[in-house]
């Protein structure tokens, strides 16, 4: 009773696993750059540009911009948040009083109340109130009202409005914001070094890596479970079976340069060819073997060995 039974070569499976292996750490690299590396490095960039910014800033994938650069001045805040979402960093509004020897910086919480105290001394000192001296600023302290400050500092000489900054993937914005509404777009700078584009790029080289990635597994799985049976019934390779019958003739002629032979057989009335390859069967010689022995078909294994099959 004949029974010989073949997996795929061992050259195959290998070369195929080092080129899945390729394949995912490539897209794992493209990945990581497009969806963390880059944002991270324009984080990075971004808190240069902000003064006293926290350390718990995070980036805004709906700041970009496009979206930043549609913010205009005069456009209500509800819906500045409705485009951006909240801001990375929203530094309060700040009341500047200027005496005969310093200046006194009031910045509110968002309450209204007083936040922190900054005393200045100016190179080219002001006069706008004489109430502001060293001994009155001394007297405000966290949690007072505006109309507690004016008590002691007089009127503000100027009113500066809250700040807010949008960080995005590879963009930051700055927005002054007073009476709910955006008084000025005070900046939509772009990292030119690590774009929008370069980031989508990058994206996309991922996705398709990660494509390719998951095709060839599919592949190597099929590869695996290749299987090329020969037996008393006859041939088993690639979800055909050949009855003994049913083989015309085998064709060699690529063989020698290619490595591979063509079992021409019968199926329903008409001639079909099975391309059978030493490449790719572990057991290619004893299979082709015993298929020319019983056919009687001219091996061509007696021919010098070609270069692409397995030893």
């Amino acid at each position: 009773m004949m029974r010989i039974e073949s997996g795929p070569t061992n050259e195959r499976r290998i070369r195929l696993s080092i080129f899945v292996v390729m394949c995912a750490a490539f897209a794992g690299w493209f990945i990581y750059d497009g969806f963390v590396g880059y944002p991270k490095k324009n984080l990075e960039w971004a808190r240069g540009n902000i003064p006293g910014q926290p350390d718990d800033l995070t980036f805004n994938p709906e700041a970009t911009l496009n979206n930043l650069e549609g913010i205009a001045v005069g456009m209500p805040v509800e819906e500045v948040r409705d485009v951006l979402g909240a801001p990375a960093l929203r530094q309060p509004p700040m009341m500047v009083f200027h005496g005969p020897s310093l200046t006194v910086e009031v910045v509110q919480n968002d309450d209204g109340t007083v936040k922190e105290v900054r005393t200045l001394d100016p190179q080219n000192p002001k006069h706008d109130s004489n109430l502001v001296t060293k001994d009155r600023a001394g007297r405000i302290s966290p949690g007072m009202s505006p109309v507690e400050v004016s008590a002691e500092l007089g009127r503000a000489a100027e009113t500066r409005p809250e700040t807010w900054w949008y960080i995005g993937v590879a963009t930051y914005a700055t927005f002054e914001i007073k009476a709910d509404t955006v008084a000025k777009v005070a900046a939509v700078v772009e990292n030119e070094q690590t774009s929008e584009l370069d980031i989508l790029i990058q994206k996309i080289i991922a996705g398709a890596l990660a494509g390719v990635t998951l095709w060839t597994i599919g592949f190597l799985i099929a590869v695996m479970r290749t299987r090329a049976v020969l037996d008393d019934q006859g041939l088993m390779y690639k979800g055909r079976m050949i009855g003994w019958d049913d083989m015309v003739a085998l064709v060699t002629d690529e063989y020698r340069d290619k490595g591979w032979v063509d079992l021409d057989y019968k199926l329903n009335g008409r001639e079909e060819s099975l391309r059978i390859d030493s490449y790719h069967i572990e057991k290619f010689r004893e299979i082709i073997t015993g298929i020319c022995e019983r056919k009687g078909f001219k091996s061509p294994l007696r021919n010098p060995t070609p270069a692409t099959e397995p030893e």
